[in-house]
């Protein structure tokens, strides 16, 4: 832990360089962040819309519809999912390469 720390207090206090390397890195992992987010975000409507949906059945109802609008919300998480993973794997190979 000790080594951590002292790993991260290392270095040049001040924000990247604009264009560096680092900026461009540091460019990245927000986009990569805002992408996460969005995924919790797509998950957390998943999960409410699980709610009305066993409404239905338990109250006879037919939920076909609203299973579709349900799908149609997984498969748009499972691409932001490919996306994000893609997103990373590219990112960690700039970092694999970069000069350390």
């Amino acid at each position: 832990m000790w080594m951590f720390l002292l790993a991260c207090s290392i270095g040049q206090p001040d924000p990247a360089s604009p264009g560096s390397v680092s900026a461009s890195l540091a460019q990245e992992a927000e986009a990569i962040a805002d992408k996460a987010g969005a995924l919790a975000n797509a998950a957390r409507e998943l999960e409410g819309m699980s709610v009305p949906a066993r409404k239905q059945v338990t109250e006879g109802e037919d939920p076909s519809e609203h299973l579709k609008k349900m799908r149609q919300m997984m498969e748009q998480i499972e691409t932001l999912e490919r996306e994000l993973q893609a997103d990373i794997d590219a990112m960690e190979d700039k970092l694999s390469a970069a000069p350390q």
